[in-house]
């Protein structure tokens, strides 16, 4: 009796992701079918039957695929954008990603990012862009109010230190809204870190 694979029949036409097989390539050396491939970004790239039936690629690049194209990440853009996108990339994984280490204590708690800055790449880095500005070194991204969302009225970029004294363990929700209120600048400005709290 002929075997039967447990995978659908791949050609012209199938969707793997954002992938779209256009045509079937030559084998690769250990006999894996290859096809040839559109990205929704507009890419072409080839890849083996195994790994799009597996799910191993479900675009042309890990990542960004949109802004690679637009030159986002590309040649003197890479060292100025990269520190900035590595902000923005762990918080969309901590609220977003549930086997990311770190997302009981922010998807876990309904911890939400603004919605223009979970726009289709790359929209939402460039909405994430100008709320925020460029990284500066030194600081990574923090929550004014650590009972807060990823927003841009309560997102600032902060050292370790202010981060340090500026978490949920130090504050009731409470305190938090009657700081903020009052306009303690403690919590407002990362800047005056000699502030008492």
């Amino acid at each position: 009796m002929p075997r039967h694979s447990k995978y659908p029949s791949i050609g012209p036409g199938s969707r793997f992701g954002k992938l779209t097989v256009i045509r079937k390539m030559r084998h690769t050396k250990n006999y894996n079918q290859r096809y040839l491939c559109r990205c929704d970004c507009g890419n072409e790239v080839s890849v083996s039957n195994s790994r799009l039936n597996s799910g191993q690629r479900k675009r042309c690049a890990i990542g960004m695929c949109r802004a690679n194209r637009s030159g986002l990440f590309t040649g003197r853009n890479r060292p100025l954008y990269q520190r900035t996108y590595s902000s923005y990339s762990a918080m969309k994984s901590r609220c977003l990603n549930k086997t990311h280490t770190g997302y009981e204590y922010y998807g876990g708690r309904s911890v939400t990012i603004s919605a223009r800055w979970l726009e289709p790449a790359p929209q939402g880095f460039l909405n994430f862009l100008a709320d925020m500005g460029l990284r500066p070194r030194d600081k990574t991204l923090d929550r004014k109010n650590p009972f807060g969302n990823y927003e841009p009225d309560n997102c600032q970029w902060a050292t370790a230190k202010w981060q340090a004294n500026n978490k949920r363990a130090n504050y009731t929700p409470e305190e938090i809204v009657t700081n903020f209120e009052q306009g303690v600048p403690s919590l407002q400005n990362p800047e005056l870190e000699t502030a008492a709290f």
